[in-house]
């Protein structure tokens, strides 16, 4: 049995969209009364200016909603991002072991002078 689904649940909820992706969706749900109250534009390497075009757009079409942008590693994208309209950085690329953005791109960075780097410019 499946559980009702509210107006109040809707809140809750992140919807994650590409950098690529239409705003179709988001505002079919905004249009039948269900937000987005969050939404995560969500890319492997957050340094294409793709992201940020996208967080402008999303900012001028949601207002409202909690934006979500990322993954990025370094302070200047932080505060890029944020200047778009973004509320929310991840951050964190390339510290894992199964994390093939490091191989493939050569971004990434190690977590601990990341995290500084990121929550200083944040702040």
């Amino acid at each position: 049995m499946m559980a009702d689904f509210s107006l109040a649940d809707a809140q809750r909820i992140a919807i994650s969209i590409g950098a690529k992706d239409s705003l179709d969706i988001l505002k079919k749900l905004r249009d039948d009364g269900f937000g987005p109250y969050m939404i995560n534009i969500d890319v492997a390497n957050g340094y294409l200016t793709i992201l940020q075009d996208k967080v402008r757009e999303v900012r001028q079409e949601f207002p409202d909603a909690w934006i979500i942008a990322g993954t990025v590693v370094t302070g200047d994208i932080v505060t890029d991002l944020l200047n778009c309209g973004a509320d929310i950085i991840r951050c964190g690329i390339g510290s894992g072991a199964q994390c093939r953005t490091r191989l493939q791109t050569g971004v990434g960075r190690p977590m601990v002078s990341m995290l500084q780097d990121c929550s200083d410019a944040a702040h």
